[in-house]
């Protein structure tokens, strides 16, 4: 099992900086907003030969990461979900955000359901002293917690941030369906 992956976006340049492996990637924009960043990644097909892009929003107060994927056209899935959010702890200083990603994922199909997915490698690293037990405790209530929010307001993501008064913009993404 991998540590838990830990990379610090700097503003000053649009990048993001991988803990593990030192990669870094430049990103065609990177910009704060209110809620937290906003940033999109364009992909050679060598870099990432299925994903021409993915489009996010950090949003530390809530505790994710939402993000669109666009696919090549080769790779379209078949049955696509609308939002891939990660169970996030992120930590601002100045311009450098770090965010530490806690295995546990949630793919969002808007307006019919949620999957939660990773539950074996966030059991695994935890097993294996990846992570602390706080950060455990604190993935395990915020990806319970988003869940249900999500069936609160009828799996519709944009229906639970307005709640909490957060509204995306998606500049190249606006639908994966």
């Amino acid at each position: 099992m991998h540590p838990v992956r830990e990379y610090t976006y700097v503003l000053a340049d649009r990048r993001c900086v991988h803990k593990q492996g030192g990669e870094v990637e430049a990103l065609e924009y990177l910009s704060e907003t209110s809620n937290g960043l906003s940033y999109l990644a364009l992909f050679d097909e060598v870099r990432h030969p299925k994903l021409w892009c993915r489009e996010s929003h950090v949003l530390p107060r809530l505790g994710i990461e939402v993000s669109r994927f666009g696919y090549r056209e080769a790779y379209r899935p078949e049955n696509p979900f609308d939002y891939y959010l990660d169970i996030v702890q992120v930590s601002e200083r100045g311009e450098r955000w770090t965010v530490r990603d806690h295995y546990l994922d949630v793919l969002v199909f808007d307006g019919e359901r949620a999957e939660i997915l990773d539950t074996d490698e966030y059991l695994a690293a935890l097993q294996e002293g990846h992570l602390e037990a706080d950060e455990a405790v604190y993935a395990l209530e915020a990806a319970h917690a988003l869940l249900n929010n999500l069936a609160t307001f009828g799996y519709s993501l944009e229906a639970y941030l307005h709640s909490e008064g957060v509204t995306l913009t998606w500049h190249r993404l606006k639908s994966t369906r």
